[in-house]
């Protein structure tokens, strides 16, 4: 469990860092548009030529697209990291509440333990058990 808490730390930052990246990306995508527009209007003030305007532009575009799609993936990035962030808040919230249990009841056994196999007595009366806990 300490693992996942430190798992859901870890993923609490990336989210943070992916966030920053997203939000510089598209301010990098709107100055692009404005760029564009602006060299739309020197092309038709004729401060730019029909050619000069063709290789900008197509270089613009070009980036403004590469852009777009690294923002799609980080935001896809980002809405994965925050729903196995889900689990993780709810494993700090059960360790909130059961930190302290007095006794192994049914309600405790049944939030954190997926199963229990019991093995078959050896000579010496001896019997294995494994517990497969939920996280």
């Amino acid at each position: 469990m300490e693992a996942e808490l430190l798992r859901v730390d870890t993923a609490t930052k990336k989210i943070s860092a992916l966030e920053k990246e997203a939000l510089t990306l598209e301010r990098e995508i709107r100055s692009y548009g404005d760029a564009l527009s602006t060299l739309y209007m020197d092309k038709a003030s004729g401060a730019v030529t029909a050619e000069q305007f063709a290789v900008i532009s197509d270089n613009l575009s070009l980036s403004t697209n590469q852009k777009k799609f690294r923002h799609e993936n980080l935001m896809a990035e980002i809405e994965e990291l925050k729903s196995n962030n889900d689990n993780g808040a709810r494993v700090k919230q059960l360790l909130d509440k059961y930190q302290h249990f007095e006794t192994l009841d049914h309600e405790v056994i049944d939030v954190f333990i997926d199963k229990i196999e019991v093995g078959e007595k050896d000579a010496q009366r001896n019997q294995s058990v494994n517990i497969k806990w939920l996280f």
